[in-house]
Formats: structure tokens, C-alpha cells, sequence
């Protein structure tokens, strides 16, 4: 297998972890990142090109190909590393307005779900901050795959023209497309 090495970095530059991606697709492991290992785990972190100033808006992803290309579309996009939100990654988040944008497969509807009922149960500590939510268009798995297949323009104006609040009919209609399912 063949893996390359995505570097985390913290507000202030400073190297905190890594996960390495295997682009081959031929390993049982296909994310490799320490756990624990360096004090510092998946849960504990967030994925960002660029950290904006308080009070902008971060595109959270599941991972962080999905990021890039979120940032390659002109959004700050932000990856948590799977399809959970711990309390450590809400406290790096909580300063930004957040549209959570998930994949479209089941497993990515019920963890946009999961992280919307917790980000709606945190509305108190995110005082002037929106959470809206999207997921990629119908015909496509991922961001990265709109990307490559439709441009970065393309992806920008569909988010925009798109993304929804996330209020509580938003996280009942979530629930109800995921039993449809």
C-alpha cells in the first residue's frame, strides 16, 4: 500500500498529528494516524488548510480529501476525521459559524444526524453562530467526487444555492430520509 501523509496544524501553525491515507486502496487499513500514541488522538483534532478568524464559516467534513476540495471551491474546509464530533473538536469549532456537509450514503446521513442533534444541544455555548447542513448532490458519493467531475465553480454555486439550517425540522426530516432508507 501506498500512503501519503496528511499534516494537521493548529491555530498557530504548530504540527499537532498527522493521518496517513492509503491512495492505493489495496490495505485493510485505509487511515493511519497515532492514536494516543503522541498524547493526541482523531477525536482531539480538526483538519484545516487554514484556520479563519472567529466568526467565519468552516465546511465540516467526514474527511479530509473532502476538506480540500471544499477549500479548492472556495470554502474554510474542516475535516473531523470520521463520522463522529467529540466535545474537543466542538470547542475548536465552537467560535465559527458551521454548515456540516456529509456524505450522502446512509452511514453519512445518520452521522450528519448525530452531529446535528449534538451541535443543536450546544446552541447555548455558540452564542451568534449559525449551523446549516448539505450533502453532495444525489448522483455523487462525495465532495471530491463533484469536484473532479464537475469543477470548483460548479461545487461553490451548488453549495451555496443549497445549504439549509439546521433547526429542529431539518434534524426530523434528517431522521425520516434515513428511515426511508
Amino acid at each position: 500500500a501506498m500512503r501519503i501523509i496528511i499534516p494537521y496544524y493548529n491555530r498557530i501553525g504548530q504540527l499537532i498529528y498527522f493521518n496517513g491515507r492509503d491512495i492505493t486502496n489495496k490495505s485493510k487499513l485505509r487511515y493511519y494516524g497515532p492514536e494516543k500514541e503522541i498524547g493526541i488522538g482523531k477525536g482531539d483534532v480538526v483538519w484545516m488548510k487554514t484556520w479563519p478568524a472567529d466568526g467565519a464559516t468552516i465546511h465540516l467534513t467526514e474527511g479530509e480529501f473532502d476538506a480540500m476540495s471544499l477549500c479548492q471551491a472556495e470554502f474554510y474546509g474542516a475535516a473531523v476525521g470520521g463520522k463522529n464530533f467529540s466535545d474537543k473538536q466542538f470547542q475548536l469549532t465552537k467560535q465559527y459559524n458551521v454548515t456540516i456537509c456529509f456524505d450522502t450514503d446512509k452511514s453519512g446521513l445518520e452521522a450528519l444526524n448525530k452531529v446535528g442533534e449534538f451541535m443543536w444541544s450546544q446552541i447555548s455555548k455558540k452564542p451568534n453562530t449559525t449551523t446549516n447542513y448539505i450533502c453532495p448532490a444525489k448522483n455523487y458519493k462525495d465532495w471530491n467526487e463533484m469536484l473532479i467531475k464537475l469543477g470548483a465553480s460548479t461545487l461553490h454555486g451548488y453549495i451555496k444555492a443549497n445549504e439549509k439550517i439546521l433547526d429542529r425540522n431539518a434534524l426530523v426530516e434528517l431522521r425520516n430520509k434515513i428511515e426511508a432508507r
